[in-house]
């Protein structure tokens, strides 16, 4: 037999569900036990094996969420985010300019030989200690520990004292740096202000030789001012006038353009005409002439009398047509004529308008140049005096600011640093926390949960079929019956089969159309064993009962099995048909049921498959529709051999045979997909192996003559396989 291919899950539900986990854990007992006993082992091999630092050394620093102050807080050293804070210092003591300056302390490293031994080893220093350095805030966000384990006590607060004193004179130097910073900005405003309070005092100087004043505005050059603002408003005011007449000019050489007349326009002219009225009067009065000369004869009559009847009434509206026809023209030009006028008298109007604002805007802009001309002498001096004024005020007083923030920060230079050590390195035996117990937990529930998943995977990317409503959910085929497990010790058994082959047989009937025929039908299966033979066996019975003239074609010509059912020769068979050595009625056999004929497989050889490939097995099939309502061909798994494909050219439709709890969901998705490329409709899919407890406890109510229960003549024994 051939492998079986890999095949991808084509399914619609691609997910790992909880189904999923189930399956595989039931399928795959032995594995999933493995994997506890060997997470179990792993456990304990961490916990007796681990090797850990015998000591732990710890520093404590205090972090202040104010800066000290001597005398008070300065405007950039308020409170702070602590946690921000602290997260910004534990990144300092990692710095590896810190961690360098700790290692070249020699004052205290050389009390640490074996510490630094242990430095030497490794081959980037400063990557070894930020790994061994641990930083953590445990009982509040102001108290930073930074936590070293090893197995010499002495040594390891030996470098935490070096790391202590580096990290200490890195936050000194960064606060004063910061200080220092800020003081320099401060002094080059403070430069900057006062050469411009410098620069506007010698302007308000020339300004003040010009007038001869240093005083406010006088009273004519207020009144002045007044006029020239109520001018410009007025200018302001007269220019949005121009502008909106402007817009509603006409633009040039529109006095020429076409006027389009609006046809409703004309056609309500016409309706309103006097002639016209007249004529749809005329036009009314033959259609009424007309209903009352059909009102005296029978319906459907033909009369002279009618006949002139409808004469005059096409008479009339020709006349009523021709009459618009003659009105319009003139209408259309009357009309023309009225909208030209109404336009040029418009346009006239709105350019005398134009021109008056034109010319008074004219008169208003001359106006507001002359008071411009009069106020530029004094007046814009005292409006640039007044400014300066309040400039070197506003100055004056960022200056003094300026200053006064300058002596507070040189004060505050003497304050203590935000960072102090509040407890000086101190060692404790053993390490902290429990982590032996998590790096077992990590172990084995890492190597549990993995392998678990990989089990999963394994079991999801091969899914099998547990349920019909599983397959449903999975993919697209339509589920067209399902053939129960038996118990053959049940009473009822051979009647739930029955049942269930006959429910079958009425959806397989119910799909015909005379749009769609469907006498020739492929029995097929993704793989192997999954019961399609077994489907095949009951189909053919079922329809021979209900009537039907059927012929059951062994299609597997690879591994026949339907002469083996009944009890027949191999050959000759379907594959000496299709060479043309025996006509079809020499490998036609009958069966002990009526209506059922059954042509095994034959001999297989290539020249078989050239004859699948060629035309043989259509014309064969045409001809064999001739005598036979039904053809039911069982055929080889679909993914493994390609003498289905061939044998699906011919077929009418489809079917796909599923066994429960062995049917691989990709496997079925694959296998619809050939078939539709190959465009064989698939009517859907028959379950084999469902459960029959309901079916059972249906048929326990009631009584059945047990010779009704048979299939009667039955010459073989058809179970799922």
């Amino acid at each position: 037999m051939q492998s079986q291919p890999a095949l991808p899950n084509k399914s619609k539900s691609g997910k790992i569900s909880f189904r999923t986990a189930r399956n595989a854990v039931a399928h795959h007992p032995i594995i999933f036990t493995a994997l506890i006993l060997t997470s179990l082992a792993v456990a304990a091999a961490v916990w007796f094996f681990m090797p850990l630092p015998k000591n732990t050394a710890i520093v404590v620093f205090q972090l202040s969420g104010h800066a000290p102050h001597v005398i008070s807080s300065t405007g950039h050293e308020n409170q702070v985010d602590l946690r921000a804070y602290g997260s910004q210092q534990a990144a300092t003591v990692k710095r590896r300019q810190v961690l360098s300056t700790a290692l070249n302390d020699d004052k205290n490293m050389s009390k640490a030989p074996n510490f630094k031994e242990l430095l030497d080893m490794q081959p980037d220093k400063l990557g070894w200690l930020d790994k061994m350095i641990l930083i953590d805030f445990k009982s509040s966000l102001e108290f930073m520990r930074v936590v070293i384990e090893g197995d010499y006590p002495d040594e390891l607060v030996a470098f935490l004292r070096a790391l202590s004193d580096s990290y200490m004179k890195t936050v000194k130097q960064r606060d004063n740096g910061a200080r220092d910073g800020r003081l320099k900005a401060i002094e080059v405003l403070i430069t900057e202000r006062k050469g411009e309070i410098f620069t506007r005092k010698e302007r308000m100087d020339a300004i003040a030789k010009i007038l001869n004043t240093t005083d406010g505005l006088s009273g004519s050059e207020i009144l002045n001012t007044e006029d020239l603002r109520a001018a410009r408003k007025e200018a302001l005011e007269i220019q949005q006038k121009v502008e909106l007449a402007k817009a509603e000019l006409p633009v040039l050489g529109a006095e020429n353009a076409p006027v389009v007349i609006p046809p409703g326009l004309v056609d309500e002219a016409i309706n309103k005409s006097p002639s016209f009225i007249k004529a749809e009067e005329k036009v009314a009065q033959a259609k009424k002439t007309l209903l009352d000369k059909e009102s005296l004869f029978v319906e459907g009559t033909t009369s002279q009398v009618i006949t002139t009847a409808k004469l005059d009434v096409k008479s009339a509206e020709a006349s009523r047509e021709k009459l618009r026809n003659d009105l319009r023209g003139d209408i259309e030009k009357a009309t023309r004529d009225r909208v030209v006028l109404e336009f040029k008298l418009k346009s006239m109007q709105l350019k005398e308008e134009f021109n008056k604002l034109e010319r008074k805007k004219t008169i208003s802009d001359l106006h507001v140049q002359e008071l411009k001309d009069r106020s530029e002498k004094h007046g814009l001096y005292r409006y640039e005096l007044e400014k300066l004024k309040a400039e070197v005020a506003s100055t004056e007083k960022a200056l003094a600011t300026l200053t006064e923030e300058q002596d507070r920060i040189r004060i505050e230079e003497k304050a203590p640093s935000r960072v102090s050590v509040a407890e000086e390195p101190f060692v404790l035996s053993g390490i902290e926390g429990f982590r032996r117990i998590r790096a077992v937990l990590i172990a084995s529930l890492g190597l549990l949960l993995v392998g678990f998943f990989a089990l999963v995977w394994f079991e999801n990317r091969g899914r099998r079929v547990n349920t019909a409503d599983e397959l449903t959910t999975a993919t697209d085929l339509q589920i067209l019956g399902t053939i129960p497990v038996i118990d053959s010790a049940s009473p009822h058994g051979n009647r739930i089969l029955v049942e269930s082959v006959d429910a079958l047989r009425t959806q397989l009937l119910q799909a015909r159309s005379h749009d769609r025929p469907i006498r020739t039908i492929l029995v097929a299966s993704g793989l192997s064993g999954e019961g399609k033979t077994t489907l095949s066996g009951h189909l053919v019975l079922s329809l021979a009962r209900a009537g039907y003239r059927v012929l059951l074609v062994d299609g597997d010509l690879h591994a026949p099995t339907v002469h083996r059912l009944f009890d027949q020769t191999l050959t000759p068979g379907f594959c000496e048909v299709l060479r043309g050595e025996v006509p079809p009625d020499s490998a036609i056999r009958s069966s002990p049921v009526p209506g059922l004929s059954v042509m095994t497989a034959g001999s297989w050889n290539m020249a078989t498959r050239q004859c699948l490939v060629g035309e043989q097995w259509r014309e064969l099939r045409e001809e064999l529709q001739k005598d036979f309502d039904f053809i039911v061909i069982d055929t080889s798994p679909l993914l493994l051999m390609a003498d289905t494909l061939l044998l699906a050219k011919a077929a009418d439709a489809a079917m796909l045979s599923v066994l429960v709890g062995y049917s691989r969901i990709g496997a079925i998705a694959l296998s619809q997909e050939r078939l539709k490329t190959m465009g064989i409709p698939v009517l859907g899919a028959v379950v084999n192996g469902a459960a029959a407890e309901y079916t059972a406890d249906y048929y326990g109510r009631y009584k059945y003559d047990a010779t009704t229960l048979k299939l009667e003549p039955a010459p073989v024994t058809l179970t799922v396989a």
